[in-house]
């Protein structure tokens, strides 16, 4: 039981983490031939576009009319950031110290 809380607590970690991440991926990172593998599976401006990941829409290309929105977005995440330390320190009070590592070392990886 406490094991399945944990694993619940690490998940809303990560899914803070995740949400309104800004990323970029540039094409010629990519090994030849992998793109005309996953062509089908991809939009065709997935590669070198800053991207926006939203747990609750999607992704999302964003240029420079979005600057205020994303910005906006990205001040809440250090909010919630912040929120996830506290969280953190109240989740440590009820973790013998080991147990309390690990779930930092799974979160950091």
């Amino acid at each position: 039981m406490k094991e399945q809380i944990n694993k619940t607590f690490l998940n809303e970690l990560i899914e803070i983490f995740l949400h309104n991440f800004i990323y970029y991926i540039p094409s010629e990172i990519i090994l030849e031939g992998v793109i005309e593998q996953i062509e089908d599976e991809i939009e065709d401006d997935f590669f070198d576009q800053l991207s926006l990941f939203d747990n609750y829409s999607g992704i999302a290309i964003f240029n420079n009319e979005d600057a205020l929105e994303i910005n906006t977005r990205l001040f809440e995440k250090r909010s919630l950031f912040e929120q996830t330390i506290f969280k953190l320190f109240n989740k440590n009070k009820n973790l013998i110290p080991y147990e309390f590592l690990i779930l930092i070392d799974t979160y950091f990886t």
